[in-house]
């Protein structure tokens, strides 16, 4: 998966960001996109395992896998959706 959303996610923000701000804008995808869900999934994950074991970590993974299928399927749909004519 990350293989697939890394390249995605540096062309989203190569585009959408102007080139003077570019290297402030890959920036900040690094390290709040890829850095910070590392470090406290990371922690987070350990800490599951130590209380409460790897079926309830791996169950966990599922339900987060779950929110942002339905997250994604809203806003798919909000977007596809055209504007209606006053």
């Amino acid at each position: 998966c990350y293989g697939l959303f890394h390249p995605a996610a540096v062309a989203f923000v190569s585009i959408h960001v102007p080139p003077q701000k570019r290297a402030v804008g890959l920036t900040m995808y690094l390290s709040l996109g890829v850095g910070l869900p590392t470090f406290i999934g990371s922690a987070l994950g350990g800490y599951i395992v130590e209380f409460f074991g790897y079926r309830t970590l791996f169950g966990s993974y599922t339900v987060f896998s779950l929110m942002g299928l339905i997250v994604y399927a809203v806003f798919a749909r909000a977007l596809s959706e055209k504007p209606k004519a006053c």
